[in-house]
């Protein structure tokens, strides 16, 4: 711009000036690199026009230029504001399409989890195998005992229970078939004795379970936990101890003190002993070591050698009996009994009362087993998976002598042995259970 002015006041009325001076110009305007449409005012420009015509020629082609510029970058902003625009309109209709099928697909889930609990409860379990992590996820029913049903997750707990009480308490692996039996035994039992604790409204205080806790762990501490705990605990945590083993089987215990003491309950153990009695008099010989053990906690038990002066009140006519003989049956506080004199002999050895004393929770335990026993040959138990190692019978029973695996049903590791092993001792969970 500063050359084509200081070109404009060199101009002279001269031809030939006139002319050179539009040579300058038209030449200083073809260097320019000018836009399109600038180039299009180019061609306009004639030899005839003079400077001052190409000057402003200048002037308004870099004005439409500016001004082009500046529209095209309001034009390129408004494009990418309505671009954005457009993508949250896009993702917002596509939200609003997702949420309106969300409660469809709900639905059908909820159908569908409907129907597979349905098939795992009526449906033979052979046509749809599935891991035990699928079975713990969806706890898979393995049983129904009475209307109670007993799952996976549970029948899993039992069962790594007993591993760890078999690996650290007697050091060895059990093998896996058996220990799947015996905790399918235990949690189809102990599901029937909760129906029955129901029944005789069996309620046990958190009180209670704290002090069995703290009688078999000794004195609080001021341990992390609470308590210092140095003996076997299979792994768990104070309050696992608490809520898995002890209040079970204070629970249990509860149970089996007011079952003992139900008429009906009385009654049936009556029975037993008059049908014993008639049994061991039509049979004498009998009556062995052996046959006196299978008959131990029903109401023969091994007193080794009494004294006659230790038998008291309505035992004392015990002491008149001949070798061999048979008394009458006896009722006492916790069930029916009888007694046979194996031998007698001049001298006095050990006291009777006190024998019965240490009796008494024995006593009060195996014949309340001896009577959940019972209850389930009768009892309506449907176990739903073969793979449980159970006889294929135990499917739908109703008679559960099979599903009690014969001998191992002696054998079966209950968790009474692994309080008595903690322990040494399992009344010390039975702190009422001794009182006459």
């Amino acid at each position: 711009m500063p050359k084509i002015l200081k070109q404009k006041k060199t101009i002279t009325t001269s031809t030939s000036t006139e002319t050179h001076d539009r040579e300058v110009v038209l030449e200083a305007l073809q260097n320019v690199a000018l836009p399109e449409k600038i180039k299009m005012k180019k061609v306009t420009i004639s030899t005839a026009s003079k400077p001052r015509q190409v000057v402003g020629l200048i002037r308004e082609a870099k004005k439409e230029q500016t001004t082009l510029k500046q529209e095209n970058e309001t034009a390129a902003i408004s494009l990418k504001d309505q671009t954005k625009d457009n993508v949250f309109k896009n993702l917002k209709r596509r939200d609003r399409y997702w949420l309106k099928t969300v409660p469809f697909f709900m639905v059908i889930l909820f159908l569908g989890v409907i129907c597979f609990l349905q098939a795992g409860l009526y449906f033979e379990p052979s046509i749809r195998p599935l891991s035990e992590t699928i079975a713990s996820a969806i706890h898979y029913p393995v049983a129904v005992v009475g209307t109670k049903v007993v799952r996976f997750t549970d029948f899993k707990s039992e069962r790594d229970l007993l591993e760890t009480y078999a690996e650290k308490g007697f050091s060895f692996a059990s093998d896996d078939a058996n220990v799947k039996m015996l905790a399918l035994n235990k949690i189809v039992r102990d599901t029937y004795i909760s129906i029955g604790e129901k029944e005789f409204d069996v309620s046990v205080p958190d009180s209670s379970v704290e002090k069995a806790f703290v009688n078999l762990f000794g004195t609080q501490s001021n341990s992390q936990d609470g308590y210092t705990i140095s003996e076997l605990t299979l792994g768990l945590k104070p309050e696992e101890i608490k809520q898995q083993i002890i209040r079970p089987y204070l629970e249990k215990s509860e149970f089996s003190k007011k079952l003992v003491s139900d008429p009906d309950f009385l009654q049936q153990q009556k029975n037993i002993a008059e049908q014993l009695k008639i049994n061991f008099s039509n049979a004498p010989d009998s009556f062995s070591d052996k046959s006196a053990h299978a008959f131990l906690g029903v109401t023969f038990y091994d007193l080794g050698y009494v004294s006659s002066s230790s038998l008291l009140g309505k035992y004392s006519s015990i002491a008149s009996l001949e070798t061999g003989a048979i008394s009458d049956v006896f009722e006492d506080a916790e069930a029916f009994s009888l007694f046979r004199v194996v031998e007698k002999l001049p001298q006095e050895i050990g006291s009777y009362n006190q024998y019965v004393s240490l009796q008494k929770i024995e006593i009060k335990k195996i014949n309340a087993d001896l009577w959940i026993d019972s209850k389930l040959r009768t009892a309506r138990i449907a176990v739903f998976d073969p793979t449980l190692s159970w006889n294929s019978a135990c499917r739908q029973v109703t008679e559960t002598d099979a599903c009690l695996s014969g001998s191992n049903k002696n054998n079966s590791v209950s968790l009474d042995s692994l309080y008595e092993a903690l322990t040494g001792d399992s009344s010390i969970f039975l702190p009422d259970f001794t009182s006459s």
